[in-house]
């Protein structure tokens, strides 16, 4: 792969830096250049702050919606770059709108009933907040000593949505570090499941994306332990025995990838997919704990030990 463009953080090497594109040298320090800006790079669809070695999405709300259709909805949601899915709860809830929208068989460019026009604009009207949003390039807390590292992939429900969250835990001299790796949701089906199934759909993303992050940030050797609040996904996956087609092969696919022993239970109100799964609006998630992961995971296995209610399920 041929190296087109390069940034670096180390203001120190020549003073702000230069930006190498290729063909022409811009020097971020000149005059030139808007000084306020000068620490900022753009990077795949967001900014970099080389001063503090922080990600961050400039968002500035600058449309006025003479008509809001499903176009304009599809529109605003793929201008919001999240590679990696840590916006995803804040995209929950337009993606919910077009599903309501194709219900109600409006084609691309009709106008949507006034209901879910004036619920569109007000979350359109809070996604200013993403811009004060900053999420850390260096996930692991400077603690480079891979032996105390650990994943931890939680899953969720509801009848909207299910979805995964991927946090690293790293120690060191300053303590217990947890950064969000990556995170993911999806729609529930038009079609009514039950809650199980959702839940265990939870899961099957959990795996899916604890194996895409191992592999990418080559982190296959390091423990994984994976957290679910649905005591009947639980019975399911740790359970041998002759499920349905549809539980059948997902808790395969979910044992292919990992350790039936590292299977956790959590409580409902200590779980953080449960934000993604019910979704949020951007001032919501800036102040959540959703960039910090749940609070005992600062804590050692003694706290990790919750009570799972213990009952013989069957398929639903």
């Amino acid at each position: 792969m041929e190296l087109r463009q390069w940034a670096w953080s180390a203001g120190e090497l020549t003073g702000e830096g230069i930006l190498v594109t290729g063909t022409n040298d811009v020097d971020l320090s000149s005059e030139s250049y808007e000084k306020e800006r000068a620490h900022l790079t753009p990077v795949l669809g967001m900014m970099w702050d080389r001063r503090e070695d922080e990600m961050w999405l400039e968002w500035k709300n600058q449309e006025s919606f003479a008509v809001v259709s499903k176009r304009t909805i599809l529109s605003v949601v793929s201008r919001v770059y999240d590679p990696i899915g840590v916006l995803c709860p804040v995209l929950l809830k337009p993606k919910k709108m077009l599903q309501r929208a194709w219900l109600a068989k409006r084609s691309w460019d009709e106008a949507l009933e006034e209901e879910l026009i004036s619920e569109f604009k007000t979350w359109y009207e809070e996604l200013s907040y993403l811009s004060a949003i900053r999420i850390p390039r260096n996930v692991t807390g400077g603690n480079i000593d891979r032996e105390s590292w650990q994943l931890h992939v939680f899953s969720d429900a509801s009848q909207d949505a299910y979805a995964a969250v991927v946090y690293l835990q790293t120690q060191g001299i300053d303590g217990v570090s947890v950064q969000l790796i990556q995170a993911k949701v999806r729609v529930a089906p038009i079609k009514k499941v039950c809650i199980h199934r959702l839940e265990l759909f939870g899961c099957v993303i959990a795996v899916r994306q604890a194996t895409n992050v191992k592999i990418f940030l080559e982190l296959e050797e390091v423990p994984t332990f994976y957290w679910t609040d649905s005591a009947t996904a639980l019975a399911w996956i740790r359970r041998n025995d002759q499920w349905g087609t549809l539980v059948g092969n997902r808790v395969k696919e979910i044992l292919s990838c990992s350790n039936v022993e590292n299977w956790r239970h959590v409580p409902g109100n200590l779980n953080p997919a449960d934000l993604p799964s019910r979704g949020c609006t951007a001032k919501q998630l800036r102040v959540s704990r959703w960039w910090m992961g749940p609070a005992w995971l600062r804590n050692g296995p003694q706290d990790w030990q919750f009570v799972v209610p213990l009952r013989r399920m069957s398929e639903p």
